[in-house]
């Protein structure tokens, strides 16, 4: 591990204004709800039966989801032994392939909604993709057949920096 030459690093946080308003809203009106039934003995909604324990997970979960967007960030690292990534929180250890488990590596433009259905974690026939923003991806192929997808804005540095650790496996 001493022998690690990092030359490439980049964070990306998961930066989404709609869904952190959208999770905010969403925990605010369950949090309002569940006080007004709770303390003030008032039915929340124009129906009988929000329950006051539907009304607490809603601002719960809601709460949960805040947090996993606010902290969550794509977290990329290419060194002389592979490319490593996370998706943290939901990756806590950082995944790897070495240069020899990679067949070929492309750094090229891709739409993460027509491919993937959007950003975040996703998986479609068969393919990961991890991704925050942007429309540019290192594409892994690996020795096994599987493919991986992971976001990046500094297409030029990454591009450079795979080239110089693996050569011939980048193709266009």
């Amino acid at each position: 591990m001493a022998n690690q030459v990092e030359i490439f690093k980049e964070k990306q946080p998961f930066d989404k204004p709609i869904l952190k308003f959208v999770f905010v809203g969403g925990f605010l009106l369950f949090a309002y709800g569940y006080i007004q039934q709770v303390y003030f003995g008032k039915p929340f909604g124009s129906e009988e039966g929000a329950s006051n324990d539907g009304l607490m997970w809603g601002a719960i979960i809601s709460l949960i989801l805040t947090v996993a967007i606010q902290i969550a960030k794509l977290e990329t690292k290419i060194d002389n032994s592979g490319i490593k990534f996370r998706f943290f929180p939901f990756h806590i250890r950082w995944r790897s392939y070495s240069w020899s488990d990679l067949k070929q590596i492309k750094v090229r433009y891709f739409e993460p909604f027509d491919e993937f259905g959007g950003y975040g974690l996703r998986s479609r026939k068969g393919v990961w993709s991890f991704a925050v923003e942007g429309k540019y991806c290192i594409e892994l192929f690996k020795q096994d057949g599987r493919r991986t997808v992971i976001g990046t804005r500094n297409t030029e540095e990454a591009r450079k920096t795979i080239k110089h650790f693996a050569g011939s496996k980048v193709k266009k």
